[in-house]
């Protein structure tokens, strides 16, 4: 897959539907909080969220993009060890939780000891909100 930092200015482009894969660790100027006016995206993938802060993954609010079926998410390079920095690595993923119409998530590398209550939501027996996911895989 092609992939590119993100543009300042990016969430200016609010009738986008796709993107190439974003990753959060080149240095093009935008953060992550630029997908937050996107509301028409399909799909999304991101790489290099260990560069991402909470605050950030915060602000792009997936949970609002109830366009989006497919999910990448993933963590690379070197992984942090602290016990804190692995408690922020959480909260980026608790921040990151999409709409309930998702249908696919991909989780790579990610690097924290649990995961946050919607992932292991989707992976418990029973009732899930995410009643139209098809494809998971964390890896």
């Amino acid at each position: 897959f092609l992939s590119i930092g993100i543009p300042t200015g990016l969430g200016m482009l609010t009738s986008l539907r796709t993107l190439p894969t974003i990753n959060a660790s080149e240095q093009w100027g935008g953060k992550l909080s630029e997908l937050q006016t996107l509301s028409k995206l399909k799909g999304l993938r991101i790489e290099g969220l260990q560069h991402v802060e909470v605050q950030e993954a915060k602000e792009a609010k997936l949970g609002m993009k109830n366009n989006i079926n497919e999910l990448f998410l993933s963590w690379e390079g070197h992984h942090p060890t602290g016990d804190d920095l692995l408690e922020n690595e959480k909260m980026v993923l608790e921040a990151l939780q999409p709409h309930a119409n998702l249908s696919s998530l991909e989780i790579l590398c990610y690097p924290a000891k649990e995961f946050p209550p919607w992932v292991r939501e989707m992976t418990a027996c029973g009732g899930s909100t995410f009643s139209n996911l098809v494809w998971l895989k964390i890896d």
